[in-house]
């Protein structure tokens, strides 16, 4: 298993310097290509969305970016919007909290975020393979 690791590990840096991404560009578009991501509406607090590219990271041995810079990288870099917001989750108003639109938005923000969250504990222990 360590074995195996440590060639992703090796596979993603090479694929990091080789095409110049940073791990969060990198872990960005996996997600975005990932199968089981929700449909055409999908936003998610950019705390759960850290945490999975956080656990990503971990299990590939390589150093994750705080919050602040992992969601600045994916506004410049990807275009995702990000903003504070309240919202409706679970029959409670919550918030604000950091917001990032993943794609377009078609459902009510807290069942977007409710979407992502049942994705993200159902791809963690595979994350994103």
């Amino acid at each position: 298993m360590s074995k195996q690791l440590n060639q992703a590990s090796s596979s993603l840096t090479r694929r990091l310097i080789d095409g110049g991404m940073s791990s969060a560009s990198l872990f960005f578009c996996e997600l975005m290509s990932c199968k089981a991501m929700p449909g055409h509406s999908c936003s998610a607090l950019a705390t759960d969305v850290h945490a999975l590219y956080v656990a990503w990271c971990d299990r590939l041995d390589v150093k994750a970016l705080n919050v602040p810079r992992f969601v600045h990288e994916l506004k410049v870099k990807h275009g995702v919007a990000a903003h504070r917001q309240r919202y409706a989750l679970g029959g409670k108003q919550r918030g604000p909290h950091c917001v990032l639109i993943l794609k377009s938005r078609n459902a009510s923000l807290g069942e977007q975020i409710g979407e992502f969250r049942r994705f993200a504990t159902g791809v963690r222990d595979g994350l994103l393979e």
